[in-house]
């Protein structure tokens, strides 16, 4: 199986680190990385401000690349990947998400603390990069190696600045976002119980209503990929379970 990466939030595809190339040794397919509209290599471009046009944006650069290919994405990106299925479900074999939500399923405090919502502002409004950085993830993330990122996001921000209207209008469209009723593509729901952006709820919600496995990690923050890739890789390499479950606890 191959997969295609999106990331979140004003995160551009160097956030992913070293796991795109972790997961091309573990798959043995083929691995590629996206940045969204208005971020990374495409940050000269306005960000739409409804999934629709994100994913028409995406679907565009992707093309239909020959063999099987399946989709991962955390938080704003899983928001992204819910509506891709939703609208071209030949797209993709199967779908990931992690630590998502939706606007019917989950209040805007469970979906964006009200922490997160200071640390985006002040994030906006510093100057300081690093300084910024460590804000973010100390709210994203669990782990002393995440924590320890701050200097190279640093350098990406520096590097490849984000301007402020693309943060509030992938803001905006995020929250548009609205989970699909039903699902043709094999869909599975990851979820870290100790994220403190948005509440692990969320994806319970989104799991029961589209009948979709639930795996949830016990420790992890919201950037479950950069606290725990290995574990992450784990669930990407198991066979898709079609079969609803509650919830598949972490070892």
């Amino acid at each position: 199986m191959n997969w295609l990466l999106l990331r979140g939030l004003v995160r551009e595809q160097r956030h992913w680190g070293d796991f795109p190339e972790q997961l091309a040794r573990a798959t043995g397919g083929q691995v590629r990385t996206l940045d969204l509209p208005g971020v990374g290599t495409e940050r000269d471009r306005p960000s739409p401000t409804t999934m629709e046009g994100i994913v028409a944006d995406l679907r565009e650069r992707f093309g239909r690349p020959e063999g099987e290919w399946a989709l991962f994405a955390p938080s704003l990106g899983g928001m992204i990947a819910l509506k891709w299925g939703e609208v071209a479900p030949d797209d993709f074999h199967r779908i990931m998400v992690c630590n998502t939500s939706a606007s019917d399923l989950a209040g805007p405090l469970q979906r964006f603390s009200p922490f997160a919502l200071w640390t985006a502002l002040r994030g906006v409004l510093g100057r300081d990069l690093e300084a910024r950085e460590r804000g973010v993830l100390a709210l994203v993330s669990n782990t002393p190696q995440g924590l320890a990122m701050a200097p190279v996001f640093a350098r990406f921000a520096s590097e490849l600045p984000i301007g402020r209207m693309v943060l509030l209008r992938q803001m905006l469209a995020g929250a548009r976002a609205r989970a699909p009723q039903s699902f043709a593509v094999p869909l599975t729901v990851l979820a870290s119980n100790g994220d403190r952006l948005c509440s692990p709820i969320a994806s319970r919600r989104l799991a029961a209503r589209l009948g979709a496995p639930l795996h949830v990690h016990p420790t992890a923050g919201h950037d479950l990929p950069l606290d725990d890739p290995d574990w992450v890789i784990a669930r990407m390499c198991e066979p898709v379970d079609l079969a609803p479950t509650e919830e598949i606890a972490a070892e």
